[in-house]
């Protein structure tokens, strides 16, 4: 991270909003655009094409590759779930139990990849056990309507889901935790204090969590 060099040779859309490594190549990744739909790289970034084949120009707002199948990709969108088998050649809806469509955010399970959630706009989580054939909504105990990212602890049950509040005034924003793949959830406050929180990760061996609050910084659990 020392330098950073603009990477956007091929991609019509500058607005990116997700971005997933390829899994199968060092030189690969993929990007989701607003309003443009996902592209794709194997040279490193230097060149970008679109793979939006029943797609089409969706606004994406994530994006999560198997890590058993490098060709299965799932892409959240605006419009609902989007699976490609054939490494984004051809993707197809999978949307079976979703209330809702308007979706923030997809995370696979690294230990069980045909276990995914999803994050929603006014729906809280789904979970799928099937790899995305079909979805339930899993929100027990928790209070907040949107999530906008998701993370699991490798190894173990836990999921963290996170919020930026469900309206003006920042009702339930923070931090959510499971430790049954989100059968129940936790709301935690303890030295975050109720903020808007955008985004999550996971350090893998260690298990700390990390969130980055909209003008608070990030915090460490």
């Amino acid at each position: 991270g020392a330098t950073w060099t603009l990477s956007r040779s091929g991609r019509s859309r500058g607005e990116v909003q997700a971005s997933a490594p390829s899994g199968s190549s060092a030189s690969g990744a993929w990007a989701g655009t607003g309003g443009g739909g996902v592209f794709t790289t194997n040279d490193a970034g230097a060149t970008w094409t679109a793979v939006n084949s029943g797609l089409a120009n969706l606004d994406v707002r994530g994006l999560a590759v198997d890590p058993s199948d490098s060709a299965r990709v799932y892409a959240a969108t605006r419009n609902g779930l989007f699976r490609s088998t054939d490494g984004g050649s051809t993707w197809t809806g999978a949307n079976t139990g979703l209330n809702v469509t308007v979706l923030e955010c997809v995370w696979i399970d690294p230990t069980t990849p045909q276990t995914l959630y999803v994050g929603t706009v006014q729906d809280s989580v789904y979970r799928s056990l099937n790899g995305a054939d079909n979805w339930q909504r899993r929100n027990t105990g928790m209070n907040a309507d949107t999530i906008t990212r998701i993370a699991t602890v490798p190894g173990s049950q836990r999921v963290y889901a996170v919020s930026p509040g469900d309206s003006d005034d920042g009702r339930f924003a923070g931090v959510y935790v499971s430790d049954n793949r989100g059968d129940q959830w936790s709301y935690l406050t303890a030295g975050l204090s109720p903020q808007a929180v955008q985004c999550v990760a996971v350090q893998g061996s260690s298990g700390y969590a990390f969130v980055g609050t909209l003008g608070g910084g990030v915090f460490r659990r």
